[in-house]
């Protein structure tokens, strides 16, 4: 890892659909690009339109989904980083 980077999780690289879901507002659809035990980088995200909090639904391979609670840590040209809140490896 390198030292400018600060997550303390390697993260695998990945394609799973994803949904965003907000406390209030419609679902957003978003891909995840890599995940590790505690964060994801999204994809394909309107980034103002998330909030900073939100349930993530992650469809991973074989259609298993999983719920895990996400903060956005940064957005940028539709891609997003986010923690996961929830104490649940992933």
């Amino acid at each position: 890892m390198h030292k400018s980077d600060k997550r303390d999780g390697v993260r695998v690289p990945c394609e799973f659909e994803a949904r965003i879901e907000p406390e209030a507002g419609p679902a957003l659809r978003a891909v995840v690009r890599n995940i590790s035990t505690r964060g994801a980088r999204l994809e394909g995200v309107d980034v103002v339109a998330v909030p900073e909090q939100f349930d993530l639904l992650i469809t991973r391979d074989r259609g298993a989904t999983e719920r895990r609670r996400a903060r956005r840590v940064w957005g940028l040209d539709g891609a997003m980083g986010v923690n996961f809140i929830d104490g649940v490896g992933a």
